[in-house]
C-alpha cells in the first residue's frame, strides 16, 4: 500500500542531514494518478479534482485497523532500543506487521534533545536515552 501511494526510493538530499548525520530524503514523495502532473492538478478547481477522483491517495489517511486490546504498532527500532537499554522485550506488544516500515524515511532514533536555554550544549542526549 505504501509503495502504491508514495515514492519510497532512496534519494538523499545533497548536503542535508539530520543532527547525527542521517541523510534527509528529498523531493515530492506522493504519487499522482496515472497521466496526472502537479501542474495539471494545480490548474484544476477543488470541485474538478473531487469530481474526477484525482486527489492523490498519499494525502488520504492510511487504514488503521483497531489493535487487539493492549497492543500497539511499535517501530522495530524502538523495540530493539528498549531491549538494549532496559532488557525488556516489547515484541509481544506488537501486532502482526500491517505496514512495511521504510527506514530511510524514519527519523533518527533516539531523537536528539536540545535545551533552548543552553544552545551551546548541542544535542544533550549524546545519542543516549
Amino acid at each position: 500500500m505504501l509503495a502504491d501511494r508514495y515514492d519510497l526510493s532512496d534519494r538523499p538530499a545533497k548536503g542535508v542531514t539530520m543532527a547525527r548525520g542521517k541523510p534527509v530524503q528529498e523531493g515530492i514523495r506522493v504519487k499522482l494518478p496515472a497521466g496526472m502532473t502537479w501542474e495539471k492538478l494545480a490548474a484544476m478547481t477543488p470541485e474538478e479534482i473531487k469530481e474526477k477522483g484525482l486527489w492523490p491517495a498519499g494525502f488520504l489517511p492510511l487504514p488503521q485497523p483497531a489493535p487487539r486490546s493492549g497492543r500497539h504498532d511499535l517501530p522495530q527500532m524502538l523495540i530493539d532500543e528498549t531491549k538494549k537499554q532496559t532488557d525488556r522485550d516489547l515484541t509481544p506488544l506488537r501486532p502482526r506487521p500491517r505496514l512495511r516500515q521504510v527506514p530511510i524515511l524514519l527519523p533518527e532514533f533516539p531523537a536528539p534533545i536540545y535545551l533552548t536555554t543552553r544552545p551551546d550544549l548541542g544535542d544533550v542526549s549524546k545519542n543516549h536515552s
